[in-house]
């Protein structure tokens, strides 16, 4: 159990961190934000990221043009490697 109940608590936290940026975009994102708000089942969830998956293909999103934002400071990098 984990006292989570459905598990969207889970979920939405997490899409909340990935799509962080995503979802604070003008044009959109408070539309996916409030969307992920309600979510209660993993199909709500999954029609939000494929919207947004659809505007990023629409706007010929280039992921290799990225900037790092707050989420990367939780990973834990290599030594060797940085």
């Amino acid at each position: 159990e984990g006292g989570q109940g459905s598990g969207t608590k889970c979920i939405r936290s997490h899409l909340h961190r990935i799509l962080h940026a995503d979802l604070q975009n003008p044009t959109y994102g408070t539309t996916h934000r409030d969307a992920i708000n309600v979510a209660q089942t993993l199909s709500d969830f999954t029609t939000i990221v494929d919207a947004i998956d659809a505007h990023h293909v629409a706007i010929q999103h280039n992921v290799s043009k990225e900037t790092r934002s707050w989420y990367v400071r939780h990973r834990i990098l290599d030594p060797e490697t940085g």
